[in-house]
Formats: structure tokens, sequence, C-alpha cells
């Protein structure tokens, strides 16, 4: 599981939902399903407003991601889609300028097979990245072409890579156990937070 399934899933999920709200035939369940867009739209506030870096890091793991590259933009206002872009494209230039001279081999598949839930049904206007959009293995590629598949796979890597284990992850909730006692339950979230932060790195010697 990668890091650039969050935005394509999280967009695909409101856009099913609003689908279903524009239905006539709900009488009972329309309250239910408008308070699941709220609550979806709420918890996830940070990954839809797209000018969080949570959502900005999120958005170039989707876009450097062979599945969905900017096939969910078409869910994305357009000055917000413009500005992902520009986002993604800088990160490119960036890895550009620092590896000009590396060569590259194409060694990625494409498959028509497609899960029915990540149907954004893309729109005619929307903008296709240069350099990522589907194609066949069978068209031979230009060697600016292969160098910018390279790049591609050094952006996916870098934003795509998950922790090896959940580890840490499960070491934090101890803390956060060890915090959350009856005496500390007037704790604000920030001091809350502050403080786990501090149990957990209070065996590290200041440098």
């Amino acid at each position: 599981m990668y890091f650039g399934i969050v935005l394509p899933c999280l967009f695909a999920l409101r856009k099913k939902l609003k689908t279903i709200k524009r239905k006539n035939n709900l009488t009972y369940c329309k309250t239910l399903i408008e308070t699941y867009i709220n609550s979806v739209e709420t918890r996830f506030s940070q990954f839809y407003d797209l000018n969080t870096p949570e959502a900005e890091s999120a958005a170039i793991a989707a876009l450097s991601h062979s599945r969905f590259k900017n096939k969910w933009l078409s869910c994305v206002e357009p000055t917000q889609r413009n500005k992902v872009l520009n986002i993604f494209k800088i990160n490119i230039s960036k890895e550009i300028n620092k590896n000009p001279e590396v060569a590259a081999t194409r060694t990625t598949k494409n498959t028509k097979k497609e899960i029915s839930f990540f149907n954004f049904n893309t729109d005619s206007d929307s903008e296709n990245l240069e350099m990522h959009s589907n194609g066949s293995c069978d068209v031979p590629l230009t060697k600016a072409e292969l160098l910018m598949l390279h790049f591609l796979k050094v952006i996916f890597v870098k934003y795509n890579t998950v922790l090896p284990s959940s580890a840490p992850v499960e070491r934090l909730f101890s803390y956060a156990t060890m915090t959350n006692h009856p005496k500390s339950h007037k704790l604000t979230d920030e001091m809350f937070e502050k403080r786990v932060v501090l149990k957990t790195n209070c065996n590290y010697k200041k440098v």
C-alpha cells in the first residue's frame, strides 16, 4: 500500500457519496449520506484542502503513482489543479537539476484493469502531464522521455515509500497510553501531544 492511493481514494469516495446524495430515490437515508460527507470532509480536511503541506505531499505521491497519475485531478477545482501540477513539476525540475546526466531505461508496464471505484470521469479539458500519460510499452521512447521516467521513479520512491515496520507507531501509542492517565484528564490536545513527544524523546541525549 502506497501513500499515493490516499488522495484518489478520498476524492473518489466524496464524489460517489455526492452522487448518491443527488439521487431522488433517497427518503430516509439522505440525512445519513450528508452526515457521511461532512464526517469525511472534517476528518480528512488537511487532505481535501490542497494548500496544506500534507495534501501537497499526498498529491505528489498520487501524481507519481503509475496507476492514478493525474486522473483524479478531474475532481479538483481548476485553480487548485494547476497549483498541484505546478508543485509536481517543480519537484521534477529539482530532481533534474540534481542529476542532469542520469540515463534511464523503461521497465514499466501498463494494464487496462481498473477498479470501478476509481472512476473519476476525467474531463476532456483536464490538463495532461507531459511524459506522464497512459501509453503502450511497445511505443519507442526518445532519450529525453526515458530520462523523465527515471526522475518520475525518483519522485515515486521519495513520496510513496512506506515504513517497513509498524513498531515505531505502536511504541508511540504505548507512550500515549502512559500519558493519558486519570490525573491528566484536563489536558488540551496540544499539551497532550507535546507531552507524548517529550516522553518519546526523553531517552535521547542533547548533543
